[in-house]
């Protein structure tokens, strides 16, 4: 290769007067080499060196793309960035983001190797507007809610900045790609994601997010009364933030959601909030998440009217999970929401329902309790639950005063609790409801006073094929301790005691 090809396809911002000595104002020579790299096509390559970006040009023409007042480096074209320091220069102004990215359909936004210090110690931070407007990275459409181009964003590192360490705002991509960044030591999120579909990340690591609510390691909040759609986090890390992967539906509604093979150690490891009215309800719908490992789920739908079916959720898969909270999974509705189709297979934790249900299947659930205030299943709240299975579960609970599927105070009907295993020093099950199926579980001797099953006010009970074992977990044999509290009318066959 001779050198003036290399000139033609490498570009270097060093050739255009930048210095990357992390002292010196860089920006207008870094934007003259995305211009020529834009216009060229040749590669953008910071050598490794730091380049300090400012709000040195001014407000971003709108030819770039640029719909409101911000500023710092701005790219409109199809190009690849490479092995580049972008570090905010003290005291900019409060819209200044240090890269970004208006890329109309059919562009290709390629960002590589590249770190970001959003240096919010020296900045002034005073914005009122919704979306904080001092990021790392920010990619808005040439006009809100704009299809977009590609854009790919590999290995790099966002941290440090006052609002967003990244900010998808209110586009519609072609397809977008964020694999093996970090997110470190940002504001509000780190990254903030308004995108409406086509978005995939992966393999990346979000932490240490604080200052501004919602501190997130991941926020998605979609504009408008907007639907979003197929996203995909795979592979990802939170961790030291006040929620880990936080969906704050309010407005929009969210369909088509993957969350596979992530670790979050926040509180709150995967929130999804929404808010209905009766004239915008809200919905999550085809949420898949698997093989994550994490405090908490938690689903909550709230509404500002009562009323019925107004929301909920409906096709909602939790698989493969581990849940270390003591309520691991939750879905909590007002009255006027209900939930549909909600199933959760082979996860380690405890569940709890508030609200209205109907299709709820739980299989492979291994509930080990140790607080007295802990449930395996719990439907201790207003709950009205139809149809519900509870299928091939292990509780232990070595506290007597404890639950492991409580679903006492409420309107179930249709329950069916079968071939499941109870070793517990509390009661296996406690229910009132109409149309009781148990069938086919295993029972763990306990203190002859407490119950192996309570049904207060049930009716239509069917109890059958249980095995009740005389022995305690400790070993130990008691006297009398098989006893169940089920009504006259139930029907019970083929029990037994060994």
């Amino acid at each position: 290769m001779m050198m003036n090809d290399f000139e033609i396809n490498v570009v270097s911002p060093i050739k255009f007067g930048a210095i990357g000595d992390s002292i010196t104002d860089d920006t207008r020579a870094f934007q003259e080499a995305i211009n020529f790299a834009q216009d060229t096509g040749a590669i953008l390559d910071g050598f490794g060196k730091t380049y300090l970006i400012s709000d040195a040009m001014g407000k971003i023409p709108s030819s770039a793309g640029s719909t409101r007042i911000d500023y710092g480096l701005y790219i409109n074209k199809s190009i690849t960035i490479k092995n580049t320091k972008l570090k905010l220069k003290d005291n900019c102004k409060d819209f200044t983001s240090v890269l970004n990215i208006y890329s109309p359909k059919d562009s290709f936004v390629n960002i590589e190797n590249v770190t970001i210090n959003g240096n919010k110690e020296n900045q002034m931070h005073t914005s009122s507007r919704e979306d904080g407007g001092m990021h790392g990275i920010r990619i808005y459409g040439n006009t809100l809610l704009a299809e977009t181009g590609y854009i790919h964003i590999n290995k790099c590192s966002i941290n440090n900045c006052q609002s967003d360490g990244l900010l998808f705002r209110g586009i519609s991509p072609q397809r977008a790609v964020i694999e093996n960044c970090s997110f470190e030591l940002n504001t509000r999120n780190g990254m903030t994601d308004n995108a409406l579909d086509n978005v995939n990340i992966k393999n990346c690591i979000f932490s240490g997010t604080k200052g501004t609510f919602p501190e997130s390691g991941y926020h998605c909040e979609p504009d408008d009364y907007q639907i979003i759609n197929c996203r995909v986090i795979e592979g990802c890390i939170t961790k030291n933030n006040v929620t880990g992967f936080r969906f704050d539906i309010r407005p929009g509604n969210c369909d088509g959601i993957t969350i596979t093979d992530c670790y979050s150690s926040d509180n709150e490891g995967i929130s999804f909030i929404t808010e209905s009215s009766e004239t915008n309800p809200r919905f999550f719908r085809n949420i898949k998440i698997d093989n994550c490992n994490m405090k908490q789920i938690i689903f909550s739908h709230n509404t500002a009217e009562l009323g019925s079916g107004i929301g909920g959720y409906n096709n909602i898969r939790i698989s493969n999970c581990t849940l270390s909270n003591i309520i691991g999974i939750t879905f909590k509705s007002s009255d006027a929401g209900i939930g549909k189709q909600i199933s959760i297979d082979n996860c380690y934790g405890t569940v709890m329902f508030v609200g209205r249900f109907q299709g709820v299947n739980i299989k492979n659930l291994t509930s080990k309790l140790t607080e007295n205030t802990q449930r395996g299943v719990n439907g201790l709240y207003i709950t009205t639950m139809k149809d519900l299975v509870i299928d091939s579960c292990n509780f232990e609970n070595i506290n007597s005063i404890s639950v492991s599927i409580d679903l006492r105070n409420g309107n179930y009907e249709n329950v069916k609790i079968k071939n499941c295993s109870f070793k517990t020093d509390g009661y296996s099950i406690f229910v009132k409801g109409d149309k009781i199926f148990i069938d086919g579980n295993t029972f763990y001797a306990r203190g002859s006073w407490n119950y192996c099953t309570r049904g207060e006010n049930t009716t239509n009970v069917i109890y059958s094929n249980n095995i009740h074992v005389n022995k305690q977990m400790n070993g130990t044999i008691p006297s009398g301790a098989y006893v169940d509290n089920l009504p006259l009318e139930a029907i019970k066959t083929n029990n037994i005691t060994v």
